[in-house]
């Protein structure tokens, strides 16, 4: 550990390569990792550099050199004459403006490095608002609309609608995402030097997802909620709050501490536990989730796609689902195998995605048991590396019959949640620096696609299914960024030609696709448009079993869902689209009465998900203003 004279040699060495023309930010990246804490330092004095300097006028440079002098005068009158003394050499004609430059710098830097710490870590940064988002000061009932890069301080409110989102950034790194309706309060933020951030929540309502950087020793990060208390110092995890003031606390990453005043926990990766107001936390359990339709209600047993679990009167149900609409379930499993609903709410139209947790018990050829329940696995099936007997996983599956057919098996270790480390904080990243020299790219590449939001994990499958098909990774990347997961992409990339799209690790460049174009293997495409528009509907001669699975399960759920043959469902996706698309072209096209070979053709010409729906809102509006009405 370096001592405070060091600190003082290291930092005036830092600030004169500055000096020299140096990058702030390379400077700071270089400092050795026991003196990370200067980073802040050259960056603000690199800012400070960069600000416009006062400039005194010739009159006023005359005047204060009057002043001055008369002043010196003055105190060698007092003290006796010192003529060995001058003050001509500090006022020449640019002398007064030195003197001030001087002291201005001085004042800015010195007390711009004492507070810049402290000053940051009193408060979170609001980001990627969506929606409806509210803050209020302490006692306060005038709510105000949030704004990008507004700050919130100790002692203020802030709350979503049914529509909204928001983020709350802290200054080193740490995050707190508030998901729709749900209030909080900052209770205490404050911090040091050093990337020390302490800070107290308190969340009344709703779901919130918290990624916390890993504390300094005198860190701290605390949720309250009105059933018990998550502490946390570096983990993912997430809290949800119902009416009745019960809370959920599941956690993704790391080990998170739930306590009230009738008991305490310490709920680890891909657990989860429950409490009451007047509750104990219940012993943490592995936990699942599922997105489907409603098949089966027999008194408190419920059914979602083959997949029975139980209600009990302290699950949270939101809205009045029934048999037939697409629900959410979200909840653990217990050891005694019984499956138990925590919190249910209805959604706009299912989305047929699963996923559970637990430890691996046996791995077989074909069939793993995690924790108890069997799933099954093909040659499409993504799995993760050095998984073995105990370890526990996170799985995404998909029904296939009565099975469950893994897409992913992953371990909850190395499960990334994108940038929790920030792109400002451990530089270089250890993780992309590995990835990096792995796969031969340039270290800001891999940290380019992270800071999109990408984790490594997913980062590292991207390039490796990059090497074993030759498609360029910047096209899986776009595939991932579609919504497909990464079984349906390796078995997408294993089939059928990919459409070229591109996207660099800046998240700047828009999509142009061309299914002509022969893939490279590189970081960043760029390519030039040649569009083949749909008519009508697939061919009914074209292959349809380019999953591997027939029929496949995905593929059966939207054609019984949207009443169409399952062989048109395939068509589309052995054209390219995967079945989020193919969903989502559906929808649309009963929303606003376009054909789904018309909605097709928009999304090969090069527009984006977000970009048809825009068009398709507008013409809707403009047909209604000229007395038009779209087919149901």
């Amino acid at each position: 550990m370096r001592d405070e004279k060091e600190l003082d040699n290291l930092l005036e060495e830092s600030l004169q390569a500055v000096e020299n023309g140096q990058a702030a930010q390379n400077v700071a990246a270089g400092l050795p990792e026991d003196a990370v804490e200067l980073a802040s330092l050259v960056r603000l004095a690199a800012a400070v550099r960069g600000t416009a300097h006062p400039v005194l006028s010739a009159e006023a440079q005359g005047t204060a050199k009057k002043r001055i002098s008369a002043l010196a005068g003055q105190k060698t009158s007092q003290n006796g004459a010192r003529p060995a003394f001058r003050w001509a050499w500090i006022f020449g004609t640019a002398g007064v403006s030195t003197v001030f430059l001087c002291f201005f710098v001085v004042l800015l830097v010195g007390g711009g490095l004492w507070w810049y710490g402290p000053l940051m870590a009193h408060s979170a940064t609001v980001a990627d608002v969506s929606g409806t988002v509210e803050i209020a000061s302490a006692g306060n009932a005038d709510w105000h609309s949030a704004d990008v890069g507004e700050l919130v301080q100790t002692g203020q409110r802030i709350r979503t609608g049914a529509d909204g989102s928001v983020t709350l950034a802290f200054f080193e790194g740490s995050r707190a995402t508030l998901g729709a309706a749900t209030e909080m309060n900052l209770t205490a933020i404050s911090g040091g030097w050093g990337d020390v951030l302490r800070v107290a929540l308190s969340q009344q309502s709703g779901s919130a997802r918290y990624n916390v950087v890993p504390l300094r020793s005198d860190g701290q990060f605390l949720v309250d909620t009105p059933s018990g208390s998550a502490s946390v110092h570096g983990t993912v995890f997430s809290v949800t709050v119902d009416a009745q003031g019960q809370a959920l606390f599941s956690v993704d990453r790391g080990k998170v501490e739930v306590a009230n005043g009738s008991g305490h926990v310490a709920v680890t990766a891909g657990q989860a536990t429950h409490s009451g107001p007047e509750q104990a936390p219940q012993p943490p359990a592995f936990r699942f989730a599922s997105s489907d339709t409603l098949t089966t209600v027999n008194g408190s047993t419920w059914n979602v796609s083959g997949i029975p679990f139980s209600i009990t009167g302290e699950t949270s149900i939101a809205g009045k689902p029934e048999v037939g609409q697409a629900i959410f379930v979200k909840g653990r499993i217990l050891k005694t195998g019984q499956w138990v609903a925590d919190v249910i709410s209805t959604e706009s139209r299912a989305k047929a995605e699963f996923q559970l947790t637990g430890a691996v018990q046996a791995i077989e050829a074909g069939s793993w048991n995690i924790d108890g329940t069997n799933v099954f696995t093909d040659e499409a099936t993504v799995i993760g590396e050095d998984i073995n007997i105990g370890d526990p996983v996170v799985v995404v599956y998909t029904r296939d019959g009565n099975r469950r057919l893994a897409l992913e098996i992953a371990k909850l270790d190395d499960v990334d949640d994108g940038p929790q480390t920030l792109c400002t904080g451990a530089d270089p990243q250890p993780k992309a620096q590995s990835l990096a020299e792995k796969y031969g790219v340039p270290y800001d590449e891999i940290m380019g696609w992270f800071c999109q939001g990408f984790g490594f994990g997913e980062i590292d499958l991207a390039y490796g299914l990059s090497l074993e098909t030759g498609v360029p990774v910047t096209d899986v990347f776009a595939l991932r960024q579609q919504g497909l997961g990464w079984g349906e992409i390796k078995h997408r990339l294993s089939v059928t030609p990919t459409p070229t799209v591109t996207v660099t690790p800046d998240g700047t460049s828009t999509p142009t696709p061309d299914l002509s174009a022969t893939p490279t293997l590189s970081g960043s495409e760029t390519v030039t448009p040649t569009p083949t528009l749909l008519t009508g509907t697939p061919s009914g001669t074209q292959t349809t079993d380019c999953t591997g699975a027939n029929p496949q399960p995905k593929a059966q759920s939207l054609a019984d869902q949207y009443g169409v043959p399952y062989d048109e469902i395939m068509g589309w996706f052995c054209q390219g689209f995967g079945f989020g698309e193919i969903d989502m072209a559906y929808s649309l096209s009963i929303e606003s009465g376009k054909t789904v070979s018309e909605i097709f053709d928009m999304k090969r010409s090069g527009l984006g998900w977000g970009e048809i729906k825009k068009l398709l809102d507008d013409e809707q509006e403009k047909d209604k203003g000229k007395g038009k009405h779209h087919k149901p």
